[in-house]
């Protein structure tokens, strides 16, 4: 599903009962949950929209500062289903499909969210992130269901109201534990606050300065920039074309990708050292920058772009996929299962290509050098200018 017509339904009215104090408002690394579970979304380009009910006028301040969008549920104290209405009810009549994201479940991933809109089929009612063998938050509805959530006032609530849907459910595999997880209460609080910080990002500064103390040599810096430019503007590319996509993400993937890359295996190798470091997130698209885990997906997510983006460089230049499979066959000519393993890098490489031109109505030469970048100038300052990070400090 691309994700043009995707909004987000953000639950944070509750009274906060067993918690004595209001959930939306505790900070998660310095940061409001509500504030944290809406970033979510801008991240990757879906609007949401808060429902508030229970100390409001604390909350709206902070939204509006943020320039976070909410409306306000008169009848919270009825329970969540009330505010599952109000929100819904509060859509924007073009909305395609909407997550349904309670506040609790504040450390849920940008990538996950990017994850399950790409890989939604538009047939299904209703569409899950599981992890693991368990179903979790947020589920991704379909506007078909709309109507009947605002009539409706299921005694189960959502999940009564889903479940007799679920011959039209869907499964969709995430790698982001905090799909199931949640604050319930204050044991389950201060767990979510010792996970916190390591679900931050770096930004452009905080990789290099990553770079320079595992003593990276210069030509793989200039090398990553180059990626992380290449990378960006796909991205950008693909989020005018309404993928969802978390621009950051890829550009710090993008510069780390290369960090261990004196070590034999250095792609698994630079995710360790990532992970080590506190970015798990950025470590999990490290891992595949080499070669990628499975076929490529239908619609690239930003594993394949940071995939596509260093097969289209070559040292600090940019260099078509034509160019570096003559490369390959060169360099080695006398090594079959070398060779093989490269034109079969090559050939993935090839399918996410023709993917990114098929979603962008681009030439990827165009894409990647950046023809179309005026148009992608809302996407790009969503994650900073890609050309002012290859540019460097």
């Amino acid at each position: 599903m691309i994700g043009g017509a995707l909004r987000a339904v953000v639950l944070a009215a509750g009274l906060s009962a067993r918690m004595g104090e209001a959930k939306p408002l505790l900070p998660l690394d310095g940061v409001p949950a509500v504030l944290r579970v809406a970033a979510c979304y801008t991240a990757v380009g879906v609007e949401p929209l808060v429902v508030l009910g229970d100390r409001a006028d604390r909350i709206v301040p902070i939204l509006a500062e943020a320039r976070v969008r909410h409306v306000l549920n008169p009848d919270y104290s009825a329970g969540m289903y009330s505010s599952v209405r109000c929100g819904v009810r509060g859509l924007p009549a073009e909305t395609s499909a909407f997550f349904i994201h309670p506040v609790d479940c504040a450390l849920v991933r940008s990538e996950t969210v990017s994850l399950m809109a790409r890989a939604a089929d538009r047939a299904s009612a209703v569409t899950y992130p599981v992890h693991g063998c368990a179903r979790g938050h947020p589920p991704l509805v379909s506007a078909a269901l709309r109507d009947t959530i605002i009539a409706g006032d299921p005694d189960g609530g959502l999940q009564a109201l889903l479940k007799d849907r679920e011959i039209d459910a869907a499964d969709v595999p995430v790698g982001d534990p905090n799909v199931l997880l949640d604050m319930d209460d204050r044991a389950a609080y201060e767990r979510l606050c010792r996970l916190a910080a390591r679900e931050r990002l770096p930004g452009p500064e905080a990789c290099r300065e990553l770079l320079e103390r595992h003593a990276t040599p210069a030509p793989v810096v200039a090398h990553a920039e180059t990626v992380a430019a290449v990378a960006g503007r796909l991205g950008a590319s693909l989020r005018v074309a309404g993928v969802c996509l978390d621009l950051g993400l890829l550009e710090a993937a993008a510069l780390l990708h290369d960090v261990a890359r004196a070590v034999s295996g250095h792609a698994r190798a630079g995710a360790d050292v990532i992970a080590e470091e506190g970015y798990p997130r950025v470590a999990a698209l490290v891992r595949y920058h080499m070669e990628l885990p499975g076929p490529p997906p239908p619609v690239p997510g930003e594993t394949e772009l940071l995939y596509l983006a260093d097969k289209l460089t070559a040292g600090a230049g940019i260099a078509g996929l034509a160019d570096k499979r003559r490369r390959a066959e060169a360099r080695f000519a006398g090594d079959a299962e070398a060779l093989a393993a490269a034109r079969r890098r090559l050939d993935a490489a090839g399918v996410v290509a023709a993917q990114v031109e098929r979603l962008a109505g681009l030439p990827l030469a165009e894409v990647a050098a950046g023809v179309g970048r005026s148009s992608a100038g809302d996407a790009l300052a969503v994650a900073g200018d890609a050309d002012a990070a290859a540019a460097g400090p």
